[in-house]
């Protein structure tokens, strides 16, 4: 690697400022600013999204994944530049990089696409939703929650008949926080057949969805490259209890933080700079 970046498993692409992007007018800026200072702001969360795209350098979104863990998790250090956007949809909820959604609004599979011009030349992509927060047995393994192939170039998710695993909601459990759900979009020039990575082999829902990037990479890099990326942050809501009991068929997990007491230092008879909550420490009924 150079510069201690990962070794890039992607495509090479020129790292450069698109200095063509309109900027805003001071009067424009000053107009954004007094709406946000009176709370009267409205943002259209996909157009800022193409507009950080169409601007950022490929530099600064590689450094967003890296922040969040996302290749050394999935490809352990290995790299690859997004080199066009994803576009996740929920419904006018959207995936980006690493925003917060609630699994409540995301009980039905999102419409995936790339953004390329009707122009652009034909291939075909597969995807991959796949979470490496949430699996219970095997440490650093991860949960696939969702795997469509062999989409042509110019047509969405929805629009595809291929999938080879079926769409599960996040599913972050009770008491863990944050988990990540990532989007992995993979270029291959002709179709490839999936069907032996997923030959049934355990009766529990969630063993069956049991997945490594890496080694799903390592097995196929000769015919594909990693395209482009997308992924967003949830945490528990009720909406995971339906979705383990409806779509799982299995009782919820959950999580509580087992602390060590609170620390008490050696009781001083005269301590400095102290106020009645010191003595209380030591005498509830003080």
């Amino acid at each position: 690697s150079e510069n201690g970046e990962g070794i890039n498993i992607g495509f090479k692409i020129e790292d450069k400022y698109n200095s063509s992007t309109p900027q805003k007018s001071k009067e424009e800026m000053r107009l954004m600013e007094e709406d946000s200072r009176l709370n009267k702001m409205n943002i259209d969360t996909k157009k800022s999204f193409e507009e950080f795209c169409s601007s950022e350098r490929s530099s600064g979104v590689k450094n967003i994944f890296r922040y969040y863990d996302i290749f050394s998790d999935l490809f352990h250090g290995a790299e690859f530049t997004p080199v066009i956007p994803l576009n996740v949809d929920f419904g006018q909820k959207f995936a980006f990089y690493g925003n917060i959604l609630k699994p409540s609004t995301l009980e039905k599979p999102p419409k995936v696409s790339v953004g390329l011009k009707k122009e652009s030349s034909r291939f075909y992509w597969s995807l991959i939703m796949t979470c490496p927060d949430e699996h219970l047995t095997e440490t650093g393994a991860e949960c696939l929650h969702w795997f469509v192939s062999n989409i042509p170039h110019d047509v969405s998710s929805s629009e595809c008949d291929s999938c080879n695993v079926e769409y599960l909601p996040p599913i972050p459990y009770r008491g863990t926080g944050f988990h990540r759900y990532i989007f992995l979009a993979f270029h291959h020039e002709k179709k490839i057949d999936f069907s032996h990575l997923f030959q049934q082999t355990s009766d529990d829902p969630l063993e069956l969805r049991t997945f490594s990037t890496m080694k799903f990479y390592q097995q196929l890099q000769d015919k594909l490259t990693p395209l482009t990326a997308a992924f967003f942050q949830a945490e528990w809501d009720p909406a995971v209890t339906e979705t383990f009991h409806s779509k799982l068929g299995m009782k919820e997990p959950g999580f509580e933080w087992d602390s060590p007491p609170r620390y008490i230092p050696p009781y001083e008879r005269f301590p400095r700079f102290a106020d009645i909550s010191y003595f209380e420490q030591y005498n509830p009924s003080f």
